[in-house]
């Protein structure tokens, strides 16, 4: 039996509007690189669309990466 390596295709969301018509796109073309053997990670989505995704019970499934920000503190605090 012969391992053959996924090929990982990045998708750039970030020009995505946070509406179902994204959702279904994202969706079917993830669906589209499972057929083909591929794996996707969903990159650069807006808040709100992530939001929807979540909602949608689609974060996990489409591997959306998200970005967290650090805590910003005004100066002086949170020194030790």
């Amino acid at each position: 039996m012969l391992a053959v390596a996924a090929r990982t295709v990045v998708r750039d969301a970030s020009g995505l509007p946070p509406d179902l018509a994204s959702v279904d796109a994202l969706a079917r073309a993830h669906l589209d690189a499972l057929r083909s053997g591929r794996c996707e990670v969903l990159r650069g989505a807006s808040d709100d669309l992530v939001e929807l995704l979540r909602f949608a019970g689609l974060v996990d499934v489409l591997r959306v990466e998200t970005v967290v920000s650090p805590i910003r503190r005004p100066a002086g605090e949170g020194t030790l």
